[in-house]
């Protein structure tokens, strides 16, 4: 009986170890611009992932599934969705104004 709990015991733990890797996460990095600078606010959510919502920096890290295929930027009622690719830090700006572009069209 006793050796009997033991393989069950250790089947177990087996099965654990494999059912955790099998899920294999990654981080999603970057930050949000609304007109040039950090947009606090901004609900993030990954496909076959996580969500959250971008502190005062306009900065977020969201945990997501290797096999994300996208993730959405919504703010207020205003929402955008882009395709994921193999880099894990995604930079995004609602107006495509990002901070050193706005010192670039002032000198023009």
């Amino acid at each position: 009986m006793k050796t009997v709990y033991r393989i069950s015991l250790l089947i177990a733990s087996l099965v654990l170890a494999a059912a955790t890797t099998l899920q294999a996460q990654r981080v999603i990095k970057g930050t949000v611009y609304r007109e040039g600078k950090p947009a606090a606010g901004v609900n993030i959510e990954a496909h076959r992932g996580g969500s959250m919502m971008t502190s005062f920096d306009g900065k977020y890290e969201v945990e997501a599934h290797e096999k994300t295929k996208w993730i959405k930027f919504t703010f207020i009622n205003e929402s955008e969705r882009i395709d994921v690719s193999d880099s894990d830090v995604i930079d995004f700006a609602f107006d495509g104004i990002y901070p050193g572009d706005e010192e670039e069209e002032s000198a023009d």
